[in-house]
């Protein structure tokens, strides 16, 4: 976070290119998402791709219990 608030990184821009959802088993599901990200890293601007691996887990049935 240093890098962005000091400028060493800065973000312009992200391309979303796909996004896939992978369930494992009952109560966990990876999120895998790939974009390109045209950004500046310590002087050099250019266009990267990017890879998120989110791995989430259901812990409770909050939602179903929730009264609106």
């Amino acid at each position: 976070m240093g890098q962005i608030d000091s400028k060493q990184m800065n973000y312009f821009s992200s391309t979303g290119e796909h996004v896939e959802i992978k369930e494992e088993g009952n109560d966990k599901s990876v999120l895998s998402g790939q974009s390109q990200v045209d950004a500046s890293i310590h002087g050099g601007r250019n266009t990267w791709p990017l890879q998120l691996n989110l791995h989430v887990e259901k812990l409770a049935d909050w939602l179903e219990n929730y009264e609106y």
